[in-house]
């Protein structure tokens, strides 16, 4: 079995269209269209296992570049996806690409349940009190303050 990646599809072609398309160069084992989770709609790509190396490196030379429902579609060996390593998560978390050209900064780790830093008034912090921060406590202050200007001395 030889599984293939096809990319650049159009959102309305189904999986009976490349099944059609591609069954031209060997037999098709399966055909996944990638949809949306939330809406079901086609992603753009799927992947099509054929029965043999020779009739997927077939379809390849065929199909890569050609169009399919108007779009120039690609068609490539699919490969195999590997588990991603801590560094690579590290660069994706970080916002920065593999080849950042300089020096890596690495961050101290805290333990994680240490202690937080003291903030707020004089470094005061009671956690069981919750703040109210919202507008309404704003206006409320907006509106003393206002009474407060308008009185003629």
């Amino acid at each position: 079995m030889f599984k293939l990646f096809i990319g650049n599809l159009s959102f309305h072609t189904s999986a009976d269209r490349l099944r059609q398309v591609f069954s031209k160069f060997g037999e098709v084992t399966e055909v996944f269209l990638g949809t949306d989770p939330n809406s079901g709609r086609s992603r753009g790509f799927g992947f099509i296992s054929m029965g043999t190396q020779d009739s997927g490196l077939a379809a390849i030379a065929a199909l890569d570049g050609k169009d399919l429902e108007g779009r120039t579609i690609v068609v490539n060996a699919a490969e195999k996806r590997t588990k991603p390593t801590a560094k690579s998560d590290e660069s994706r978390a970080s916002g920065k690409g593999g080849a950042s050209g300089g020096a890596k900064k690495t961050a101290a780790k805290s333990p994680p349940n240490a202690a937080l830093p003291p903030h707020g008034f004089e470094g005061h912090h009671d956690s069981t009190r919750q703040w109210d921060h919202g507008r309404d406590r704003d206006r409320a202050h907006d509106e003393k303050r206002e009474q407060r200007f308008d009185r003629e001395p």
